[in-house]
């Protein structure tokens, strides 16, 4: 039988008896949720949660993990922590309340497209499924050899057909919304992404912390490996920091990398480099976002600064992050293309890989 646990979304009082932020968290004051409206010119921090005893609470000292939209209303946002489990906001983050474990971390969520109120989230070494929005929630996998689970990722199409990345490199998969799981490909590294192709998603790209990139085009029955058209072009390509397909471009793909920033326009076959203001593996990039209305139009974050390209990478523009912590998640309003959301939370040190996790 399911492990099941049962709350109410409203937080109790008794959670904010410590002040301004959430109590038993790590020291942030610059952290939480930031929003732009105008392609990153100005941000203003969406942290709010409550007013106890005439003070504010706020996420400010909360690491973000993950953050998704709600596919059939962008305006809700869910968000997962690393220390103080999930909240969620129904104005575009002007306001949030509890959302999923209230401790700990919540590190990873996937919700369905054709059905918001059923979600999947992933903390430590177990995977939970709610359909009521996340009022109950029931423990749907639990990684017996209690292997961190990395990424999990929903096919777009078929919401039955769950896939998701453990440290170990397993890549574990359900096709029937998590009654039962099969291992379906060992890529012997730790899995960072999972990226499913929402126009076609026989088609997965599996991507791994250090060994390069493994691609499907039958959803998983057979693999091929994509590492050596990375290496022998382009130094330190393979160890992974983020990477997304084109939103409205099938076949192109975003990949970032110790290396830099790389393209493909068919599906990982060939790769060319961006040019960036900075040198190959002069800096480290955090997180890449495009904007979903126009392609042309492409970021990503680095240590305190977010580049801005909006004629396909020819050229490069730099603003400066509203946060000194670090920016691993980084989001395009599907529906609004100027406007973006990041996450942060962490202190911005060499060698982090995209998921952070705080167990």
């Amino acid at each position: 039988m399911p492990i099941l646990f049962k709350y109410s979304l409203l937080l109790s009082p008794l959670v904010f008896l410590s002040g301004c932020t959430l109590p038993g968290a790590v020291t942030v004051t610059d952290g939480g949720v930031f929003r732009s409206t105008d392609r990153a010119s100005t941000w203003e921090p969406r942290i709010f949660v409550d007013t106890v005893k005439n003070k504010p609470v706020t996420i400010a000292n909360t690491t973000i993990l993950d953050m998704e939209f709600d596919p059939k209303n962008p305006d809700i946002l869910f968000v997962g922590t690393g220390n103080k489990g999930g909240f969620k906001s129904s104005n575009a983050g002007e306001k949030w309340e509890a959302f999923g474990p209230r401790e700990g971390a919540l590190n990873l969520i996937a919700i369905s497209p054709k059905n918001s109120d059923e979600m999947y989230i992933a903390r430590g070494n177990s995977v939970f499924k709610t359909t009521d929005g996340g009022k109950n929630f029931s423990n749907i996998y639990a990684e017996s050899r209690g292997v961190a689970i990395t990424s999990l990722e929903l096919d777009l199409l078929d919401s039955n057909r769950i896939y998701m990345g453990l440290a170990d490199g397993a890549l574990i998969r359900s096709t029937n919304g998590g009654v039962s799981w099969s291992i379906i490909k060992s890529a012997e590294n730790r899995i960072e992404k999972i990226v499913i192709d929402p126009r076609d998603s026989k088609k997965i790209y599996v991507f791994t912390q250090s060994k390069g990139i493994f691609k499907s085009i039958d959803f998983g029955a057979n693999w091929i490996e994509i590492r050596s058209v990375l290496s022998e072009r382009f130094t330190d390509s393979l160890i992974f920091k983020d990477a997304l397909l084109d939103p409205s471009r099938s076949d192109t793909i975003y990949y970032a990398s110790k290396y830099g920033i790389l393209k493909s326009t068919n599906g990982a076959a060939d790769w060319d480099a961006l040019a960036l203001l900075t040198p190959p593996g002069s800096i480290e990039i955090f997180s890449l976002a495009v904007d979903p209305k126009n392609p042309k139009v492409i970021y990503y974050t680095t240590p305190g600064k977010i580049y801005i390209s909006v004629d396909g990478a020819q050229t490069w523009s730099i603003k400066s992050l509203p946060t000194s912590q670090s920016v691993k998640v980084l989001r395009a309003d599907p529906r609004l293309g100027d406007t973006l959301y990041l996450g942060a939370g962490g202190a911005i040190s060499a060698g982090k890989s995209n998921n952070t996790f705080g167990f």
